[in-house]
Parts: C-alpha cells; sequence; structure tokens
C-alpha cells in the first residue's frame, strides 16, 4: 500500500488555517479593585475585613432527591425499572454523577445503563473515563472505549489515549478503539499519521481486515470536516489507499 504524504501535510495546513486566530480579552476597565481596598476602607463601607465561616457546599439533586440517594438506588437496587429511573437522574445531574457511573462500568448488570447515561452526559465525562482505560480488566477497558466513541466529536480530549490504545492494546480493544476514532470524527484529526502509519505496516501492530477497515473510518470521518481543502484531501488520500 503507498500513500503519498503530501496530501496530509495539506490536511494539517489546512487545519490549522480553518482554526483561525485567536482573541485577546480586553483589558479591565479604570477604577479600584476592591482586592485592592485596605480593610479600613472596607470597614467604613460597612463590610466586614474578616471572612466568614464557609459555606458547606450543596449537594446536586433531581426531582427533589439528592445525587447519593439516586446513587444508591442505581447501584443497590434489584429492580430494572427503578434502576432507568436512577439513570435517567443522574443523566440529568450530569458531571457531578460522572464518578459513580463511571464506577458502575465494573458490575455487568449497571454496565449498559451507566454507559448509555455517561454517553448523553458527553465531555464533562471524558477525563473520567479516560482514566478507566488503565483498568486491570478488559471488559471493563472496551467498555469505557465504548462511551468515549459513543460520545463522538466532543469526546476529542480522548484521541491521544485512543492512539495509545490502538498501538499498545489487545486485539478487541485495537478493534473498538478505531471504532471510536472514527466516531470522533475531524476531531481525531491527531490520529490519522498513525492510522496511516499502521495501514502501511511501518509502525504498531499487524492489524487485521476488520481493524483496517474501522482504521479507514477515521480517515473518512474528514470528509465531514468543515474545512473544504481538508475533505478533499482526505477523500484524495482514501482514493489512493483503496
Amino acid at each position: 500500500m503507498r500513500l503519498l504524504r503530501k496530501e496530509w501535510v495539506w490536511i494539517g495546513a489546512a487545519g490549522l488555517l480553518a482554526a483561525g486566530g485567536c482573541r485577546v480579552a480586553p483589558a479591565p476597565s479604570g477604577g479600584a479593585s476592591p482586592a485592592g481596598a485596605s480593610p479600613a476602607a472596607a470597614s467604613s463601607a460597612g463590610v466586614s475585613s474578616r471572612p466568614g465561616p464557609a459555606k458547606p457546599s450543596k449537594e446536586p439533586s433531581f426531582r427533589g432527591r439528592p445525587l447519593s440517594e439516586w446513587v444508591k438506588q442505581f447501584q443497590e437496587s434489584e429492580d430494572y425499572g427503578a434502576r432507568v429511573q436512577a439513570s435517567e437522574a443522574l443523566t440529568a445531574i450530569g458531571g457531578p454523577a460522572v464518578p459513580a457511573l463511571d464506577e458502575s462500568l465494573e458490575d455487568p448488570e449497571l454496565r449498559f445503563l451507566a454507559s448509555v447515561a455517561l454517553r448523553k452526559i458527553g465531555s464533562p465525562a471524558v477525563p473520567e473515563v479516560v482514566k478507566t482505560l488503565d483498568d486491570p480488566d478488559e471488559e471493563i477497558r472496551i467498555a469505557a472505549i465504548g462511551v468515549l466513541g459513543g460520545i463522538g466529536p466532543q469526546a476529542q480530549k480522548a484521541v491521544p489515549a485512543l492512539m495509545e490504545v490502538v498501538k499498545k492494546g489487545e486485539p478487541m480493544e485495537r478493534w473498538a478503539a478505531l471504532e471510536a476514532l472514527g466516531n470522533i470524527g475531524p476531531a481525531a484529526r491527531a490520529a490519522v499519521p498513525l492510522v496511516l502509519d499502521i495501514l502501511e505496516q511501518k509502525s504498531g501492530p499487524k492489524l487485521s481486515t476488520s481493524e483496517k477497515i474501522r482504521a479507514l473510518r477515521v480517515l473518512e470521518g474528514l470528509l465531514r470536516d468543515e474545512n473544504e481543502l481538508v475533505r478533499r484531501t482526505a477523500a484524495s488520500v482514501l482514493k489512493k489507499i483503496r
């Protein structure tokens, strides 16, 4: 399999052009900062300079029930309907519920519902789920990969970790990681050089035919890129591969 690397150089250049410039936030307007006021000034304004006691953080809740109760119902109830109800509540709570849902990936009976909830929560779940890629249990790792792939483009921050799985993981993990990178789409652009190398067998593990098909999906994701030059170049590369 012979590929022209010049096309990939154009993909990277187009991506940088599409990213655009950066904006600098304007400096705050003139005037004294409250933080710079002296204790005497604060006192004269009727504000005490002594810090008050820290207020306890309020536990997130849904429909009048706190997060801890929903977690207990989800993890301990033997009634499937009650689990579904709790998983929907945890999804609605969002980010604060992620650690409990990620932990629930370890339980085969909870894994499916936990995976669905984490996918719906989206990007706030990514950092915690990425940590699970180091779990000693392969089934749990594969479940975590599936969650990241299900989140899709919002899981862009997981791309480096998924690339490591493609390089060093077990066969089923590599298969799942390539699938996940394909689902992430254009946001997984950083993985394309790795994919090209392993398709050419220049580095990484030798892939099966099904794994190669999923590797091609990573490239196909660039066909949905917002930049026209990236789309055209990706199409050209895919044509040469095939």
